[in-house]
């Protein structure tokens, strides 16, 4: 009887030589762009806090600004990073990064953040997990579609995609004014719902609304300079709009990565 593993006993999933990631293998590849990223994005969340309360601004402003360049950053990053990824694994892991360094940064921001004349802090614990599950959210979404390429060169061009597609749904309050000149009043309340919902900032303004009486969409610079939101009304937030959009698209989008990665290469 035969002793030696044949091509034919290899499971179809597991390509021939290529064995499973080690932690050493994974800290080889993948150490120092998820050490680069994490202290990139501390600095982009603990910096900006910090800056706006060093130009004068109040805790709650600051945090505010804090929230803002924190959501865009893991917008535009997560699928970068994914896309430098080798393997599932290592997309997942460089991915996550932006989401994750922000969960320990809003920690770190929670005691800080205070109202002057109060003892109440504008983030609250259950409040930092809240914004963190719309996060990771994009995150996923951003790591299951740049694998939905085997190439590089795939992969970044789905990158870039995917940080546009991302940007522009956090910046919709300064684009959505030509659409909805363009379509019918009762199609413009469709657009701004979900407009209002698939924007991630707005989400996390929502988790902690009661503490910063804060949302981005009834702002009254949003209101008089910036969009024709006054013309619709403005749809009720919840925190976890924008985390069950972008968790459903991931859900699909990863279901279609691993149809198409499984797919068999068609002979020579």
């Amino acid at each position: 009887m035969p002793t030696h593993a044949t091509a034919a006993d290899t499971p179809p999933s597991d390509p021939p030589g290529r064995a499973a990631p080690s932690v050493g293998g994974l800290l080889a590849a993948d150490g120092w762009a998820v050490l680069i990223a994490a202290v990139v994005t501390a600095a982009i969340v603990l910096g900006s806090y910090g800056l706006a309360r060093a130009a004068g601004a109040e805790p709650r402003e600051a945090i505010l600004a804090a929230l803002a360049l924190m959501t865009m950053w893991v917008a535009l990053s997560s699928a970068s990073l994914a896309a430098e990824g080798k393997t599932w694994l290592s997309a997942a892991i460089r991915g996550a990064v932006p989401a994750d360094t922000c969960l320990l940064a809003l920690l770190i921001l929670a005691p800080l953040a205070r109202h002057p004349n109060a003892r109440a802090a504008y983030l609250s614990i259950g409040g930092v997990f809240k914004i963190y599950c719309t996060l990771a959210a994009l995150a996923v979404f951003s790591v299951a579609a740049v694998c939905l390429s085997s190439r590089p060169t795939g992969r970044r061009a789905l990158a870039l995609a995917v940080s546009l597609l991302l940007a522009a749904a956090v910046a919709s309050p300064f684009w959505i004014n030509g659409l909805l000149e363009a379509i019918p009043y009762q199609s413009g309340k469709t657009v701004v719902a979900w407009a209002v919902h698939a924007n991630p900032f707005y989400s996390v303004t929502g988790a902690i609304v009661e503490r910063v009486r804060f949302f981005w969409h009834e702002w009254g610079m949003m209101y008089g300079r910036i969009g024709r939101f006054a013309d619709y009304p403005p749809p009720p937030i919840r925190w976890y709009s924008s985390a069950l959009i972008y968790g459903a698209l991931a859900s699909i989008v990863g279901l279609c990565a691993i149809v198409f990665r499984r797919r068999p290469a068609a002979a020579p």
